[in-house]
């Protein structure tokens, strides 16, 4: 029997062993890894094989650092992240759809996880189709200050073209590229139009750890 893999973020360490013994007694369940905390929910998240991530909100204080792991996470792996918490804000809720979960399990309803991760693994749920709902319209959001020619050379950065092929392409100088690059990054509150990338990728789910790393790094 191929068995569901899955990992456990969580910083409660009693819950964690709570929801361990609980998980199994289902025979087709595997806890492969668990991690407490953001930086380790990524290395783990991204280097270990899974089904799915059951990640807690709020990994260290009250940050919500469990939406932005799932964001970060998901631009690195193709993997269904649910989110598991005490947590009932609807702006939250809302969130953690745009960040990229499929769905959200409060923490005293958990009886009915062991159902909930069958039955998105088996099809995609309403509550996924909500997810992209709700992630298309963040983006069209984030999107909205720029002009029309900035959207489309944002666009051409984000699948990866360089500034000469930006040049090639739209006929324009490099002074006028430049200004729409300043205009871009400006606009979406960024240091560089990578980060911008980075930033629309993650829909808008970056931390500022993030930003001075990869800044340090040029």
């Amino acid at each position: 029997m191929n068995k569901i893999k899955m990992i456990i973020v969580e910083d409660d360490e009693k819950w964690v062993m709570a929801l361990n013994l609980f998980l199994e007694l289902e025979p087709d369940f595997e806890v492969t890894a668990v991690a407490g905390d953001y930086d380790k929910a990524i290395e783990i998240c991204t280097s270990t094989d899974a089904d799915i991530i059951l990640m807690d909100i709020n990994l260290s204080g009250n940050e919500l650092d469990g939406i932005y792991a799932t964001a970060e996470i998901l631009c690195h792996k193709d993997v269904k992240v649910i989110m598991l918490t005490a947590m009932s804000d609807r702006e939250i809720i809302q969130n953690a759809y745009i960040a990229g979960a499929v769905n959200y399990i409060l923490k005293n309803n958990y009886k009915d996880i062991p159902s909930i991760i069958r039955s998105t693994l088996k099809s995609s749920t309403p509550n996924e189709v909500l997810a992209k709902d709700y992630q298309r319209l963040r983006i069209n959001e984030l999107l909205y200050p720029l002009t029309t020619q900035e959207k489309e050379i944002f666009k051409m950065f984000t699948e990866g073209k360089s500034k000469k092929d930006v040049l090639e392409c739209l006929y324009i100088s490099d002074n006028t590229l430049k200004n729409h690059i300043h205009s871009i990054i400006r606009k979406l509150e960024s240091k560089t139009i990578h980060d911008a990338v980075e930033k629309i990728k993650r829909k808008g789910f970056l931390k500022k750890e993030y930003l001075c790393k990869s800044n340090s790094q040029k």
